[in-house]
């Protein structure tokens, strides 16, 4: 439900966009003005900022909108720049109760941002879980999104020999204790999972590490991170297995200018994923790959990524 009697909550009297409130060492590459949504299960921090046709920025595991900073500097100057924190993450509100995030919540709350924010046409540019949570928004509206851009993301089933890889790479995760001691207790998925996920290990510097665990700083404020592993479906009996087949079977219905960027690096969503994607849309580009790019493409890649972003949303 959502909070009765509240809408939208800004940072000013009159519920603008305002600057939050960050650490000094952060707030230089992080200057851009949130406003907070009111959405089912909290509120949503979501970057507001320039003028022009709207482009949502939707980021996955365990990003937040920080991962857009260069991408939302060169964008402002022409768009109106949305880049939300999923519930849990980012500077968004964090139920502490994995069992609280499920991908069927994550797309409603997407839902409700787009709604509140009136934003009628947007563009969307999704990477990671971004990528199903903004594709079923897609299917689901497809008269209000004009263009989508795909980043290192998914949106299919594991079949035949997949299916138990991708049992064995969770597997972790869903087990009790197990999944909490590592992804909540010790914060692997952010400490390692940053500088692992980047094929230029000399960005992932401290000052980066550090940026990513922010938000995460304390044991409660990771149960969304724990919560998008355990979302991933293995099996029919599993919950989010028919909405991750929704989408799926979605896909070649969308007709929307798409375009595909992609790490080429990524030992997760690698380019087969990227031609497959090719193959199920009906209108999309590329995949322009970036060979020295893997899975965090925008932070191996932030020049090339913004500007390929900038001038197919500029077309």
């Amino acid at each position: 439900m959502l909070p009765e009697g509240e809408t939208l909550i800004g940072g000013g009297a009159d519920g603008s966009p305002m600057a939050p409130t960050l650490p000094g060492w952060l707030r230089p590459h992080y200057p851009f003005p949130t406003r907070k949504v009111a959405v089912e299960g909290g509120k949503m921090s979501t970057v507001d900022t320039g003028r022009g046709p709207p482009v949502v920025l939707l980021h996955g595991n365990p990003t937040w909108s920080y991962m857009y900073r260069a991408a939302i500097r060169l964008l402002q100057g022409r768009h109106r720049v949305i880049a939300p924190d999923h519930l849990g993450f980012g500077l968004s509100d964090k139920p502490p109760d994995p069992g609280d995030y499920t991908l069927e919540g994550h797309i409603r709350r997407l839902q409700q941002v787009v709604d509140r924010l009136d934003l009628e046409k947007f563009d969307l540019v999704c990477h990671d879980w971004g990528g199903p949570i903004g594709l079923a928004l897609a299917e689901a509206r497809p008269e209000r999104v004009r263009r989508l851009v795909l980043m290192n993301t998914w949106a299919f089933l594991p079949r035949g020999m997949a299916q138990g890889l991708v049992g064995l790479a969770t597997l972790p995760a869903r087990l009790p204790l197990v999944g909490e001691t590592l992804l909540q207790r010790w914060n692997l998925l952010v400490r390692l999972g940053i500088p692992l996920g980047m094929f230029r290990r000399d960005r992932a510097t401290p000052d980066l590490v550090r940026a990513y665990k922010y938000p995460f700083r304390r044991y409660e404020d990771r149960a969304g991170v724990l919560a998008f592993p355990r979302m991933i479906p293995v099996t029919p009996a599993d919950e989010t297995w028919a909405r991750m087949e929704s989408i799926e079977n979605g896909l070649p219905g969308l007709r929307q200018p798409t375009l595909l960027l992609w790490g080429q690096r990524d030992p997760v969503f690698g380019p087969r994923t990227a031609y497959r994607f090719r193959r199920e849309l009906r209108n999309s580009r590329g995949p322009h790959l970036i060979p020295d790019a893997s899975h965090f493409v925008t932070e191996d890649a932030p020049g090339r990524t913004s500007r390929a972003i900038a001038k197919f949303l500029g077309r």
